[in-house]
Order: C-alpha cells, then structure tokens, then sequence
C-alpha cells in the first residue's frame, strides 16, 4: 500500500508536469508562427491555448481533490495551515477560470484566417494576455501545492509508522 501512495503522489506530480509542458510547446509554436507568418495567423490557435489552460484548471483541480481526500481523516482535518491554503488555492483557481473567459470572451465564435491588421492586434494581445495568465497560475498554484504535497507527506510517514508498528 505504501508503494502505492509514493506512485500516486509521483503521479499526480508528473500529471502537473505534463500540463505545464504541452502548454508551453503550444505558446513556442504559436510565437514562432506570429513572428514568422502574421499573415497565416489564426483564430484558432488562441482557441488551442484556451484549451490546454482550461484542461490545466482541470487537471491541477482533480489532482488537488484526490490529494486532499487522501489526507482526509488522517489527522490533518482541522489543521488551519492546511484549510487556509486550500481556501486560498480554491479561490485563486476561481479567479484564475473568471480571467480565462474574459480572455477567452474576446475570441469566441472567432475562426478561420485573421484578415486584417485590427484583429491581428487583437490577437497578438489576446496570446500576450494568455501568456501572463498561465505565468501568473504556475505562481500561484506553485506554493500552495508544495504545501499540500507536505501533508502527503506526512501521511506517507504516518503510514510507514503504522506499517512498522504491525510488523
């Protein structure tokens, strides 16, 4: 079972891992295509960044759940350093999905070819603003992860203490 808990928590860190990764391919492909085809910009490609940032809210939202229902009940329920960082991450998260839809606001229904040098603008300020958006959720959920990833870690050792114990 112990084996399984260190699994897991690698897991859910190289699952954060993978969402950080695909997304700043994604912002080096299209910065490299703006500088070198503004003329082939399209609509679309802030669509894909919308995409891989929302899957990230996802992804870090469902790892934080599973994290937290492992720590559950095992001593940790009442603990304030604990809540008050899970309250300040949920809420940073909250805020952080309201500021994507307003980007994401300013190009929906958008497609195809950029024709003009007004949506152009447009776009290229759309992709700055997600770019700053996804630096400024890695700052976020950063420090509070490690924080949780600390309890974990506790229950690992409270674990292999009970294991012992019975042995």
């Amino acid at each position: 079972m112990l084996h399984y808990i260190y699994l897991e928590v690698f897991f859910i860190y190289i699952a954060n891992m993978l969402v950080t990764v695909p997304l700043i391919t994604l912002i080096q492909e299209v910065s490299t295509m703006t500088e070198q085809k503004e003329h082939e910009q399209k609509w679309e490609e802030l669509d894909d960044i919308y995409n891989v940032l929302a899957q990230s809210i996802v992804t870090i939202s469902a790892n934080l759940s599973e994290t937290l229902s492992k720590i559950k009940g095992k001593g940790y329920d009442n603990d304030k350093e604990l809540t008050t960082t899970v309250i300040a991450l949920t809420t940073d998260i909250n805020s952080f999905v309201e500021d994507l839809k307003t980007i994401h606001d300013q190009h929906e229904g958008r497609h195809g070819k950029i024709e003009n040098s007004e949506d152009l603008a447009l776009c290229i300020d759309l992709f700055n603003e997600y770019v700053i958006l996804n630096d400024k959720f890695k700052a976020i959920v950063v420090m509070p992860m490690l924080t949780i990833t600390e309890y974990m870690g506790k229950v690992i050792d409270t674990l292999k203490k009970e294991v012992n114990d019975e042995q």
